[in-house]
């Protein structure tokens, strides 16, 4: 039993014994091993792109997307009803016909009749009507005759009445004078009222003869409405006659539109209608370039723009603007069709003294950053120099595709493209170049022309801070 108590008492001597020796040799290691060299802390230099801003008038083009429609386009229907006896031959979808052109002749034999019963009956009524002119002048000439014998009679009674008062006729002839006159003013009477009848007999018989004129036009113009004519240069869409077919009054024939009247649609921002409303050139009578990407080469047109939609859009939120499409080429005009889907490019507002920049280098839609020269890097094959970031304000005026127009003090100044997580003022940055030399300032030149970098350096950072204390 002793024996066994020693033995655990002196593995356990051994066991503290090795794990204190080797807990003293890690401490020895450690404090005697040699220190590691430090690497100096140095600034990060990152590679950049940058363009040298140049101020100017700049324009940016607004490219949208818009479906091109007939400006005219017709429902063609029979006018007259009947078989038809004539189609041409151009009367097929895709063709093109003239105006004037007869597309379709119905049966023109009913017609013709009609025409000619018309006639015969103006001729009667006519007939009619100079048969009631005429009795009415002969009544006319009756009722001047009575008149003049009505006055005949009154002188009579007056001389009369006359010798009565003298004696020498008796009362008897004064009263046969006076049934005299009563006679006559009756026949006067009578002859007025039959003018009277007359006048309304010349009237209807002109009435009747109107009516009858009015009738032989409506037969003229139907036997005329047997030929349907093309009503403007125009090319077929559809149609739906062929020969021995009875066609009905308002069957339609054809549906056509108009050859060369092509018009283009497309729908403007508020923002962008506001803009070429506000400009100087008005938005009525620009012009605009259109591509309709068909087939291996796009078809391109130009249109004008004559019109605006009276609504603003509720489904697009913008304003429809209307161009009319100004093929003059025969085959642009022949090739370029009614629901073509084509791009629509026109001038936008025109901005002067701005600067248009690739749109990587406008951060946060804000600020820009302009290179400042600090040294030149002689590790650098070329010793190229090395710039730091100054933050600028910049006020974004446009678009135009992946480039944006801004107002911002940097005429002339290296403005930064890349887009860079870092950036900040005061980041140091070098310039690469795809092709090329890379960008130099008077820094460079000095440095170039045998002066001391360390000297050179050391001044453009004391004119660097000098400046950023003015600022």
């Amino acid at each position: 039993m002793l024996k066994a108590q020693a033995r655990a008492l002196l593995q356990l001597v051994l066991v503290v014994a090795f794990v204190g020796g080797a807990a003293m040799t890690v401490r020895w290691l450690v404090e005697t091993r040699p220190s590691a060299p430090q690497r100096p802390v140095t600034e990060p230099v990152y590679a950049i792109k940058a363009v040298q801003a140049q101020a100017a008038f700049n324009q940016p083009m607004i490219t949208v997307f818009g479906e091109v429609s007939a400006r005219r386009a017709v429902e063609l229907k029979a006018l007259v009803a009947g078989p038809v006896v004539e189609t041409s031959d151009r009367l097929i979808v895709g063709e093109r016909v003239s105006a004037g052109e007869v597309l379709v002749r119905i049966d023109p034999f009913a017609y013709e009749g009609a025409v000619d019963e018309a006639r015969a009956n103006l001729v009667e009524a006519e007939a009619q009507r100079t048969e009631a002119v005429s009795q009415f002048e002969a009544t006319a000439k009756d009722l001047s005759r009575i008149a003049e014998q009505v006055a005949i009679a009154e002188r009579d009674l007056e001389r009369a009445r006359d010798l009565v008062r003298s004696r020498n006729v008796a009362q008897r002839t004064v009263d046969e004078r006076e049934l005299t006159l009563v006679q006559r003013r009756q026949s006067l009477e009578a002859a007025e009222a039959s003018r009277t009848v007359q006048a309304a007999r010349v009237e209807q018989k002109q009435a009747a003869v109107d009516r009858l004129r009015w009738r032989l036009r409506q037969a003229e113009r139907n036997l005329e409405d047997t030929a349907l004519r093309a009503p403007f240069d125009a090319i077929v869409r559809s149609e739906n006659v062929g020969l021995g077919k009875r066609l009905s009054t308002n069957d339609v024939v054809a549906q056509i539109y108009e050859a060369g009247g092509l018009d283009v649609r497309f729908t403007l921002s508020d923002s962008q209608f506001g803009r070429l409303s506000a400009d100087e050139k008005p938005l009525i009578g620009r012009k605009a370039s259109l591509v309709w990407a068909v087939g291996g080469t796009p078809v391109k047109a130009t249109a004008r723009i004559d019109r605006i939609a009276p609504d603003v859009s509720s489904m697009s939120g913008g304003v429809a603007i209307l161009a009319r499409v100004l093929a003059a080429d025969p085959a642009t005009e022949t090739l370029l069709r009614p629901g073509a889907f084509v791009s629509v490019s026109l001038a936008d507002k025109g901005f002067a003294d701005s600067v248009r920049l690739p749109e990587e280098a406008l951060y946060d839609g804000d600020h820009l950053y302009v290179l400042k020269p600090v040294e030149v890097d002689e590790s650098a094959p070329d010793a190229r120099e090395v710039w730091r970031l100054n933050r600028v304000a910049a006020r974004a005026l446009a678009w135009d595709g992946s480039e944006v127009i801004v107002d911002a003090p940097v005429d002339g100044a290296w403005v930064m493209t890349s887009r860079l997580a870092e950036a900040g003022d005061g980041v140091k940055a070098r310039i690469v170049v795809d092709d090329g030399p890379a960008p130099q300032s008077d820094l460079q030149s000095r440095h170039g022309a045998g002066g001391s970098t360390e000297g050179v350096a050391r001044k453009s950072l004391s004119e660097t801070g000098a400046a950023g204390e003015r600022g």
